[in-house]
């Protein structure tokens, strides 16, 4: 972007140096920006996953996307499309945000 407008500018009328200087500032601060929000992302996403496998082995009662009532005992974790997910016995699955109840395995 910057590139592009001092490539762009008007040889009589240049910008300030000052005005680049705040441009290039707005820039750096968008970068770091998105750093951080990138890197809370992460961070959230990997206490998710922490907490869900702290409830491998414990019985979890919840909902489906549809609402269906769903228990069962954790068996595993997963991440799928930034959602984390709970592998019950039996084969289904349950979103970690979707979770009602939790009790000590059966």
């Amino acid at each position: 972007m910057l590139v592009t407008q001092l490539e762009n500018q008007d040889p009589l009328n240049p910008t300030s140096s000052q005005d680049l200087l705040t441009q290039v500032s707005s820039i750096g601060q968008l970068q770091s920006s998105d750093q951080l929000q990138t890197t809370l992302t992460t961070l959230n996403q990997q206490s998710s996953i922490g907490a869900a496998a702290s409830l491998i082995g414990k019985t979890v009662n919840g909902q489906d996307s549809s609402g269906n009532a769903l228990s069962g005992s954790v068996t595993s974790v997963q991440v799928a499309g930034g959602t984390v997910n709970l592998q019950l016995s039996g084969g289904s699955t349950l979103a970690l945000s979707n979770v009602t109840s939790i009790a000590s395995g059966s």
